[in-house]
Order: structure tokens, then sequence, then C-alpha cells
């Protein structure tokens, strides 16, 4: 989103979140869910609003709230998936560019699925 939204009675106020190009569309947040993976944050907007968010964050731009350290030795860099991650291509690293081998990336999605299940074991 580039934009927040406050209101106050009928009133409404929308604050740009950063500069705003002439001509570029205004963006919410729907559910204050910003820091949710992408498939959560759609999921949510499908079930509350029923529509599917075709926002470049949803579809194109590095889920960051996905992140995971690339395995390649000295690299450090992080592997965002983009969207939804579903396509092998959608996993590289933003830092040595390599692309995650299935292995990887079958082994990140399991780890994923057990911190969206179980939590972490600690903070």
């Amino acid at each position: 989103p580039n934009c927040n939204f406050s209101t106050y009675g009928t009133q409404l106020w929308v604050t740009a979140l950063n500069s705003i190009k002439k001509g570029e569309s205004l963006s919410i947040d729907y559910n204050d869910s910003t820091f949710e993976p992408t498939a959560v944050r759609r999921k949510l907007l499908k079930d509350s609003y029923d529509f599917l968010c075709l926002c470049p964050r949803c579809t194109t731009l590095p889920d960051v709230m996905r992140a995971f350290i690339c395995p390649v030795k000295q690299c450090k860099g992080k592997v965002c998936p983009l969207g939804e991650g579903s396509k092998p291509s959608d996993w590289v690293c933003e830092k040595c560019k390599s692309q995650l081998d299935k292995k990887s990336r079958k082994r990140f999605l399991e780890i994923e699925k057990a911190l969206m299940e179980e939590g972490p074991e600690d903070l």
C-alpha cells in the first residue's frame, strides 16, 4: 500500500506513506496484514472483500515476509519468493541471483509450513 486512512464520524483522511507519482493509483491495506505472507493476505482479501488482489506486492514483488538466508556458501543474501512462489524461477537470491534448487525449495516450504502451524520454539 502507498496510503493509509483514518476516519472520524463521517470524515475520511487519506495519508500518503511515500511519494506518489501523478497518475499512480492509490492503495491501502484493507486488513492491516502488511506483514503477512502473500498467500495469507490474498486469502484474507478474498474471504473478507471477495476480490483477488493483483497489486505488484501480491503478484511480482519479493515476499519479504517469507525470507530465508541463501544456502550458497559465502553469500548470506535473502531468498524471498516472488508473489506466491509457485514457480521455481520465483525463488532467487536477491544478492547472488542464484535460483534455489528443488531440494532447497522443498526444505524451505516445509520449514515455513511448520512455523505457520506451530510457531517458533522461541523468539
